[in-house]
């Protein structure tokens, strides 16, 4: 990761801070439109050992909004495909 330790936590900082309403729309401007705003796996850790836990709480619960748990599939059942033979 070729990002310093203050930058991934300020980037945290910033998502988190949007999420809870804390930055204008002034300050969004002054980031840009190429502010990557989605949350990443990244940004949850650096989160969990460097913020407080509204903001942890904020990015947590958007990651697991964008990016759902996987559905697992059942296990296949050859019993029922060799009873029909």
């Amino acid at each position: 990761m070729g990002t310093h330790t203050g930058d991934v936590v300020w980037l945290a900082t910033m998502k988190a801070d949007a999420l809870l309403g804390r930055i204008s729309d002034e300050h969004r401007v002054q980031l840009g439109a190429t502010f990557d705003w989605e949350v990443s796996d990244d940004d949850v850790r650096v989160a969990r050992t460097a913020l407080s836990p509204q903001r942890v709480d904020a990015l947590v619960r958007r990651r697991a909004d964008t990016h759902p748990p996987a559905t697992i599939a059942p296990d296949w059942d050859a019993s029922a495909d060799l009873l029909a033979l």
